[in-house]
């Protein structure tokens, strides 16, 4: 009796060890400029006679994961297992990009990928990420190149490729996460501005 009450004892130390060992997980999303956003300008006229799409989109394989990845030195990332994306991130950053188009140009036709076959946009920006990344507390860099075209891609009208950097100051993954969207929102800004001069 008294080895099986020890041993009772002992299961309940364990759990409770366990218990407060584990580390919460917290789940991170990204959203578009609001408003009264400093990163916003005002409009930016575009050709409103086409409808626009965004995608496909293309990250780093290594960032395609539930986790959120952040570098270390040299080659090496790491891939939190309890700061999660509350969702797909690629399908998350073609979102934001699309939605942030819309609301800089006024163009309610702006669609992110996948789109309807039957109703293809008329004119499609492509995005291919070389990073999208950086370390904790640190420089977080946006790599991207992209491309828009019509009639379902074989014409090229304007191809860009741009380096974005911020600082995410302070600690934990609240800060980085923040930088990484604020990223995307001036890339937003960036592609809008070229595609008004274009037009």
């Amino acid at each position: 009796m008294k080895a099986l009450k020890s041993s009772l004892i002992l299961a309940m130390l364990v759990l409770c060890s366990a218990c407060v060992m584990t580390p919460k997980t917290h789940f991170y999303t990204l959203h578009g400029l609001v408003v009264d956003d400093a990163a916003a300008p005002a409009t930016i006229a575009i050709n409103p006679e086409h409808t626009y799409g965004i995608g496909p989109l293309f990250l780093p394989e290594a960032l395609m994961q539930p986790g959120v990845v952040t570098h270390r030195q040299g080659q090496s990332v790491n891939l939190s297992l309890y700061n999660i994306w509350a969702g797909n991130l690629r399908e998350a950053v073609t979102r934001v990009v699309a939605s942030n188009m819309s609301q800089l140009t006024g163009v309610d036709a702006i669609w992110p990928f996948p789109w309807d076959n039957r109703n293809r946009p008329t004119r499609q920006i492509r995005i291919v990420f070389e990073q999208f990344s950086g370390e904790l507390g640190g420089i977080v860099t946006l790599k991207a190149k992209w491309a828009l075209t019509e009639n379902n891609g074989e014409k090229t009208l304007l191809q860009e490729r741009l380096v974005l950097t911020g600082n995410a100051a302070g600690d934990g993954y609240g800060p980085y996460v923040s930088t990484l969207n604020d990223l995307i929102n001036q890339l937003s800004v960036d592609i809008a501005s070229r595609v008004a001069v274009l037009d």
